[in-house]
């Protein structure tokens, strides 16, 4: 690439004891040693250092002043980096500095100086996140999107490492052209670049490889080290479904933004262009992310049918090294439970089911040795025979599917439930149903480590059993001592009634008053409520704690435990409300409204910190099965 040259010539205002020596000579990243230790010294970064430190701060009077001495410092490298004006008021971020610079630069030429890592001006600017100052650049040289740094990297790549703004991203997509390079300096690697907007979680601008010839599209992966990035696991899978945060959708400003000669030529930008244009200024903030949430669902799916269509032009064989190689594509969705891509590769190549997909396992043994309850879902809604089927496939070491299921989850699936009570019956449920899939015989089938499915299963629980023995223990003891408070005041407050009683006859004096048959009803149902409770409780500190014991008998003894508990604290609460307003209503009528509302207060506390466990543990015992039903058959 050729670059402008630099005269010597200055102004005579300028002094001469300043002036940079040999600056008709530019220097480049392949100069040689005697001219770089000849043009780069101290000399010249003095001289140059009043323009360097205003293009840093913005100051464009500063650099106005320097540049009317010397013209030739528009265009000048003015760092050890070989970098000039533009390129360091594009690393501070100096967006009205660039733009006043682009104003005196008359030749196109000019901006496409290239520093010691090979980047243009563009490279930063993308890399800041202006949308303004980029368009503003590429008008200046349309050639400047293609040029890449020494690392092959054009441009686009920079505004993805960049959060600050996704309509960049999208206009520089745009307008970064892979399929005919023109220049030098062309983009190499499609695979590269589709790569990174994917792991960036940049699917919508991925919708446009479906127009790129195929051969840039399908790349094979014995050619290729990364294989075909669109499945990649670890970008699709890990951050593409899964994290809906970093989106880029074509939002009503950048319609207004985008010059006219873009536009959108697949249908699906179309719909994005109406659809975003008709709905960006009146949905409010949580109604945008639902919506981009679900656009960028639905682009992530079609870029995955769009591949396997690319892929069914391949043979079995081919197909399979492609999904194998260099990563196990499918084996880590089924992993991270992406059932997008698990349930279109098994719509596309629906043989892949009764192949292992690694270390001896088929999908559906994958997805229960992940604990991945939606993949197992999509292998149920096939047929039960099949699933039947994929469950008496054999393992290494003579192991089961339900030896398994016997296996302590991952531990990501295995924090997602709180407290290790409910983590257990998770695992419980797990082993219950993989056992009604598998076959009478098999239940019992011993591995070469002469363990049963069972066997394994308490050997790989042992820890988490004695966990939650404590976590249960734990609770009851704290819950017990709460129902023994409140059932000691209620049973005393049954025989010192407020008011006291008529005489000595033991008739309470306002026996006939509304407030007190409040106070009775909501005394006595307060106190057999805590005594269930305590009972509850008592219970679960004397069971014996056998594994099978936390599938239903302790979580249900806790939910009856808590659930008394809670009716005996807002029955103690409304007892003490009617005895105050039966004593304080002689004089104030009015007082049963503030204290009903101050005793809300406590009961209300009691919901917000108990209520969530009480529920969770409610939907893991009588709530739905982790699977769906098997489909109905006519």
């Amino acid at each position: 690439m050729s670059q402008q040259p630099k005269s010597g010539g200055v102004q005579s205002n300028v002094n001469p004891s300043l002036k940079p020596k040999h600056d008709n000579v530019s220097r480049t990243t392949d100069s040689s040693d005697s001219v770089d230790d000849e043009l780069w010294t101290g000399e010249r970064l003095k001289y140059y250092l009043p323009l360097h430190n205003a293009a840093k701060i913005g100051d464009w009077e500063r650099a106005k002043s320097f540049i009317d001495r010397d013209p030739n410092a528009l265009t000048a490298q003015i760092t050890v980096d070989s970098q000039t004006a533009l390129h360091v008021a594009a690393c501070c971020c100096q967006w009205g500095f660039i733009l006043k610079l682009l104003e005196l630069l008359s030749s196109p030429e000019s901006i496409e100086v290239r520093d010691e890592e090979g980047s243009t001006v563009l490279h930063y600017v993308a890399q800041g996140g202006s949308l303004k100052t980029s368009k503003a650049l590429v008008k200046k040289n349309a050639v400047l999107p293609q040029i890449v740094d020494n690392d092959g990297d054009p441009p686009l790549l920079n505004s993805i490492s960049s959060a600050e703004s996704k309509e960049l991203v999208w206009y520089l997509s745009l307008i970064t052209r892979v399929d005919s390079p023109t220049f030098p300096f062309f983009i190499p690697s499609l695979p590269g670049i589709l790569y990174n907007l994917i792991q960036s979680g940049y699917y919508v601008v991925q919708v446009e490889i479906k127009n790129l010839p195929t051969q840039l599209v399908m790349v094979n992966a014995e050619e290729s080290r990364e294989g075909f990035p669109a499945l990649q696991p670890r970008s699709l899978a890990t951050q593409g479904l899964l994290i809906f945060n970093n989106l880029c959708y074509c939002s009503n400003s950048l319609n207004q933004q985008i010059d006219s000669d873009i536009c959108y030529k697949t249908p699906m930008h179309q719909d994005f262009k109406s659809y975003m244009g008709s709905f960006a200024d009146v949905c409010p903030p949580s109604v945008k992310i639902v919506r981009e949430a679900k656009l960028k669902h639905e682009c992530g799916i079609e870029l995955v049918n769009h591949v396997c269509a690319q892929l069914s032009c391949m043979s079995f064989k081919q197909m399979k090294h492609f999904l194998q190689n260099p990563n196990p594509i499918l084996d880590n969705a089924v992993e991270n439970g992406i059932e997008e891509i698990v349930r279109t590769i098994i719509q596309h190549f629906p043989n892949l089911i009764n192949y292992n997909i690694t270390n001896e396992r088929n999908i559906l043994q994958a997805a229960i040795e992940y604990r991945q309850e939606k993949i197992v879902n999509i292998i149920k809604e096939i047929s039960p025979t099949t699933t039947k089927n994929l469950c008496s496939q054999d393992i290494e070491s003579k192991n089961t599917t339900l030896h398994l299921a016997g296996k302590l989850a991952p531990a990501l699936k295995l924090f997602s439930v709180s407290g290790a009570a409910l983590q257990m019956q998770r695992e419980l449920q797990w082993f219950k149903e993989v056992e009604i899939y598998t076959h009478p015989a098999e239940r019992g089938w011993i591995n070469l480590n002469n363990e049963t499915a069972k066997d394994v299963f308490r050997k790989e629980h042992k820890e988490l059993a004695a966990q939650g023995e404590k976590w249960m223990k734990d609770t009851a003891n704290s819950c017990m001592l709460v129902s023994t408070l409140i059932a000691t005041v209620l049973f005393a407050a049954a025989f010192t009634v407020p008011g006291g009683n008529v005489n000595d006859n033991g008739i309470p004096s306002f026996l006939r008053t509304n407030a007190f048959a409040l106070f009775a009803i909501s005394d006595a149902l307060g106190l057999f409520s805590s005594l269930t409770s305590l009972l509850m409780f008592l219970a679960i500190l004397t069971a014996r704690y056998a594994v099978d014991d936390f599938l239903e008998s302790l979580p249900k003894k806790l939910i009856i435990g808590l659930g008394s508990l809670f009716v005996a604290i807002a029955a103690m609460i409304i007892a003490f409300g009617a005895t105050l307003t039966i004593v304080l209503s002689e004089r104030w009528h009015w007082i049963s409204m503030p204290i009903t509302l101050v005793a809300s207060f406590p009961v209300a506390i009691f919901v917000m910190l108990q209520l969530p466990l009480f529920i969770q543990i409610v939907q893991s015992t009588y709530g739905a099965s982790i699977f769906h039903p098997w489909p109905s058959r006519v």
